[in-house]
């Protein structure tokens, strides 16, 4: 299997009768799991299965990994569903948006199935998640205002139903924990991968899908032909329930979304030696805690790429774990990632002439990887998907890894 493909297959679940899509990558071995009642908020209690639809679950044989650090999965303080998924996500054009929509307000961009899409930070703030449908496929935005981390997934097939995402209410090392509609399962946000609940041993992690964070005004120019997520209304589906919003009327907005939750978290610091607000510990003051960062891992090696470094530097031909990898700024200001081996071309190395990629061997290239000039025209570079999120996250599910801050220099 290619380092950064991820290959898609049927899995069958323990029962033998019931099928979960999921990747091969990632699923844990009878030896990496354990089983038992994790207590408080380490799952969800009774109480919270029955509002959720699993009165019958017994809790004395969850099952959970091993590996977890259970006293960094915790409350993150609001029940299930309080932060609430939007569920039936509505979309409007950039010239609709022109009234409460600044151009710097930063927004999630994801390009899929033909369809591109905008997902402002000031929506995400409040919902988290957004299960979405991209032309008939299923897709699963997340965002963790606390990580500052952007993903999104294709939406598993569990028992024959795809499955929705909802917020569970807890945290791990700070991070968004989701749980699957159908199974209850807790899914770590950042790995995209089941930590505790039925899928553990069952289903390796979703599969991925590329995005970046950027401002909206760059996103619009580059991307004309983009829609943006529009504000829900009091009276839209929210956390799997209809009129969940806060307001009276349903066609109020559901939140205030001129305001920022975050905006004084996102600014204060953490010291290395000490924990986040969160309980996360910080050991490593190669950056700041909350500066921003966008990470890979390849062949088992993770290394993180300073987002204004490299803003400024634009493009970086680099090695991580072995792998040749291209890194470049598109003009929206999405970090691309990509492997620079071609089977006609071998490893290219990349320049920047004229806001275009060019290589050593005299082609052309666009920013989603595909030769538009030259010997290798209609070529794809292989993307490899990145993890935008701050320094502090990145490191605490990336204790080992390497960091580029600029200048052509790496540590």
């Amino acid at each position: 299997m290619r380092p950064f493909v991820l290959i898609l297959t049927w899995l069958l679940l323990s029962t033998g009768a019931q099928v979960v899509w999921a990747t091969h990558e990632g699923i844990a071995s009878p030896d990496q799991i354990e089983t038992g009642n994790l207590g408080s908020f380490r799952y969800f209690n009774s109480l919270e299965l029955s509002h959720l639809g699993f009165p019958d679950r017994d809790l004395s044989s969850v099952k959970y990994l091993k590996e977890l650090d259970l006293d960094l999965l915790a409350s993150g303080g609001p029940p299930p569903d309080a932060i609430p998924s939007i569920d039936d996500p509505r979309f409007i054009s950039i010239t609709e948006t022109d009234k409460w929509l600044a151009d710097e307000k930063l927004v999630l961009g994801v390009r899929f199935n033909g369809l591109t899409r905008a997902y402002p930070l000031a929506i995400l703030n409040w919902h988290e998640i957004v299960n979405d449908d991209f032309d008939g496929t299923k897709v699963v935005v997340t965002y963790c205002p606390l990580c500052d981390s952007g993903l999104a997934f294709l939406a598993p097939e569990i028992e024959g139903v795809i499955a929705e995402f909802g917020t569970s209410g807890r945290l791990f090392r700070s991070d968004l924990v989701m749980y699957d509609r159908v199974t209850a399962t807790f899914w770590e946000q950042f790995q995209g991968r089941p930590i505790v609940g039925p899928l553990v041993g069952v289903a390796g992690r979703l599969h991925r899908i590329p995005v970046d964070i950027v401002p909206y005004g760059l996103w619009k120019l580059e991307h004309p032909e983009t829609t943006v997520l529009d504000r829900p209304l009091a009276g839209d589906r929210l956390g799997n329930r209809t009129g969940a919003g806060r307001t009276g009327s349903e066609e109020e907005f559901s939140r205030d979304y001129f305001s920022d939750p975050y905006s004084r978290y996102r600014v204060t610091g953490t010291r290395s030696g000490s924990v986040t607000e969160f309980g996360v510990p910080f050991n490593d003051d190669r950056l700041g805690a909350k500066d921003q960062v966008v990470g890979i891992v390849a062949n088992g090696q993770a290394k993180a790429y300073a987002r204004e470094a490299m803003i400024q530097q634009r493009l970086f031909n680099d090695v991580v774990g072995g792998v040749p990898v291209l890194v470049a700024v598109s003009p929206a200001g999405e970090i691309k990632f990509f492997e620079r081996g071609v089977p006609a071309g071998g490893v290219l190395e990349f320049s920047l002439e004229n806001d275009q990629l060019v290589d050593n061997q005299g082609n052309a290239w666009d920013f989603e990887g595909l030769a538009i000039s030259g010997p290798l025209t209609g070529t794809r570079l292989n993307p490899i998907i990145a993890t935008p999120s701050f320094w502090f996250a990145w490191v605490s599910f990336n204790p080992n890894t390497e960091l580029f801050e600029g200048n052509d220099e790496a540590s």
